[in-house]
């Protein structure tokens, strides 16, 4: 506690992260080449695919992380054009 009370001070804040994520109802191995794709076109987004299993359908969660929401908004427009049964 007392060393975080001692650091805190000392802490420069940043632009504020933004995340926004889009759902595809597709197994993870139908989305990984276009998802390459998008990370390749979109360096400065940091990009996660979180897999789930529901009712014994697979799909997964695309989270798009950065500090430009016009950004994360375009590469989710594209993420959703690939995939039109995308939910965002």
């Amino acid at each position: 506690q007392a060393m975080l009370e001692t650091l805190l001070p000392s802490l420069t804040g940043g632009e504020p992260v933004i995340s926004r994520t889009v759902r595809i109802s597709r197994a993870e191995g139908e989305i990984a080449g276009p998802l390459g794709d998008l990370a390749k076109d979109f360096p400065a987004l940091s990009i996660g695919s979180y897999p789930f299993q529901m009712d014994g359908a697979f799909g997964a969660n695309i989270v798009l992380r950065g500090t430009d929401t016009a950004l994360i908004d375009t590469a989710a427009t594209r993420l959703i054009a690939a995939f039109p049964d995308a939910t965002s």
